[in-house]
């Protein structure tokens, strides 16, 4: 399955209650988009940049229309 599809289905299961680890090895810095945009509202995001070290983001509408426009300017067209 797809790492989209694995944090999809972490959400689910963090809905439900359960607590979910997901460790990224090397360097996936834009999986944090797609975590942003599943995030509640609220949430606290912490993941570590390279030269720079922990960046800590709350999740709002804002961070998630920044995200959107981000992955919409990936599409294909």
């Amino acid at each position: 399955s797809s790492i989209l599809h694995r944090i999809r289905d972490a959400f689910i299961q963090i809905r439900s209650g359960k607590t979910v680890l997901l460790q990224v090895t090397g360097e996936e810095d834009l999986l944090v988009l797609p975590i942003l945009l599943q995030a509640p509202l609220g949430w606290v995001l912490c993941y570590g940049q390279p030269k720079k070290g922990t960046v800590k983001v709350v999740v709002d509408e804002r961070i998630k229309s920044e995200c959107k426009e981000l992955l919409e300017q990936f599409t294909m067209r």
